[in-house]
């Protein structure tokens, strides 16, 4: 007989936040709503679901980075430099490259973008090991970006 894995219970601070925030109508961003998804695929052993949301909210999250580190950059520059990025990779590199939070570029490239490429371009389902390393570095991409602490 198998244990029930442990979740993780949020305080007390964070929950009077979210009951803020959902007396207010407001919505979490969008990067934590994919995250919550994920969640919600990988308790359900969903796997190959629960990364391609992971990787979406981590691809969301680096893009809100560069828009934070791009301020006041004319728009055609921003765009010339975020069209040169082929993948989360390449886009956490940028970030990294103009002195943002990032995540190793090769854990993050492991760990979530090659998995969450198997998944989508050849069907594969990640082990759920796999996929709960995949979500952990996700959402650890959508910490540095939208800090639970800033919602």
């Amino acid at each position: 007989m198998s244990r029930p894995e442990l979740i993780e219970v949020p305080g007390s601070e964070l929950m009077e936040k979210c009951f803020a925030r959902a007396g207010s109508g407001s919505e979490p961003p969008l990067e934590w709503m994919f995250i919550r998804d994920a969640r919600s695929w990988l308790n359900g052993k969903e796997t190959r679901r629960a990364v391609i949301d992971a990787a979406t909210a981590a691809e969301l999250a680096l893009q809100r980075s560069l828009d934070t580190l791009l301020v006041g950059v004319p728009e055609e520059v921003k765009s010339a430099l975020v069209n040169r990025c082929n993948g989360l990779a390449a886009l956490n590199r940028l970030v990294q490259e103009l002195g943002g939070a990032h995540v190793p570029v090769d854990r993050l490239n492991k760990k979530l973008g090659r998995l969450r490429n198997a998944a989508v371009h050849a069907g594969n389902t990640p082990s759920y090991e796999e996929a709960r390393e995949a979500f952990t570095v996700a959402v650890e991409v959508v910490e540095q970006a939208v800090s639970r602490s800033d919602l």
